[in-house]
């Protein structure tokens, strides 16, 4: 059989005035103490037998844009370096998932503040893909705006993902998008 045991790795949290930890699927707030879900057993497509890893997902976490980069090339977008460094310093909220100090997922999210907050960029490394990671990404995210009082949170995907989102809560609805780089 092929798998990882996922179990919290240190409890350290970069201390906003909100700060939030994820282990496995379930996310817990933390504000005065933090606590662990029960360990997911997942599958891994690099490795055979069963491994340990300790994999750990951080609300605003102290990035490089070349490590934001180097994760978008890894699941096949243009890494953007000089782009990444303007959206990490301007974004509303960002969050990273570690493996051995390794990004291996990630999303920012922009926002208004108000009425409307936007999820970009999910991602997660093809060798971590299945494990939880981007679903706890996103629901780390969706907590951080409903304790901000934000009214609506929107997400563009391509349909093939639409049973995903699904799954973490959202309402499909019809959009469109114009790419002004691309066209």
């Amino acid at each position: 059989m092929y798998g990882v045991l996922i179990k919290p790795e240190s409890m350290e949290v970069k201390p906003p005035a909100f700060a939030g930890v994820a282990y496995g699927m379930a996310i817990i707030l933390t504000g005065d103490g933090i606590s662990c879900s029960e360990p997911l057993r997942a599958t891994c497509r690099e490795k055979k037998g069963i491994i340990e890893v300790d994999i750990r997902l951080v609300e605003n976490p102290d990035l490089k844009a070349e490590d934001v980069a180097a994760l978008r090339k890894a699941v096949g977008w243009e890494a953007r370096v000089e782009r990444l460094r303007k959206i990490l310093e301007n974004t509303y909220f960002y969050a990273g998932c570690f493996h051995k100090g390794r990004l291996v997922g990630y999303l920012d999210v922009v926002s208004d503040k108000i009425d409307d907050a936007y999820i970009r960029n999910l991602a997660v490394h093809p060798d971590y893909q299945r494990l939880g990671i981007g679903s706890g990404l996103i629901s780390m995210a969706l907590r951080r705006i409903k304790h901000d009082g934000i009214k609506t949170v929107n997400i563009l995907f391509e349909p093939h993902l639409a049973e995903f989102y699904l799954k973490c809560g959202f309402t499909i609805m019809a959009g469109g998008v114009i790419d002004n780089e691309n066209k």
